[in-house]
């Protein structure tokens, strides 16, 4: 009689172990899955951003060129060529 006890006690522990580790394997893979969902998400939000700010940047006025304080005022140059290559593409 005394060894069934002990082998229902052991089988109890060995049913626990098993349900444990697999919840935890469970949850392991949720949080993997949702935090692959939230880089997704962050990662279309920023590339909803910098094409914003590229469409604000493609428009270059001539108030931009007279108030260009740079050396020859390379900063518009650089501005107008890039998009005159992006415009040949």
């Amino acid at each position: 009689m005394q060894c069934y006890k002990t082998m229902g006690n052991e089988l109890h522990l060995i049913y626990n172990e098993i349900v444990n580790r697999f919840l935890k394997v469970s949850f392991s893979k949720f949080r993997r899955d949702f935090l692959k969902h939230l880089k997704g998400e962050k990662s279309k939000c920023l590339r909803q951003k910098i094409l914003q700010t590229q469409k604000k940047q493609d428009i270059i006025t001539l108030n931009d060129i007279q108030n260009d304080k740079s050396s020859g005022r390379i900063v518009t140059h650089l501005k107008l060529k890039t998009g005159f290559l992006q415009n040949e593409d």
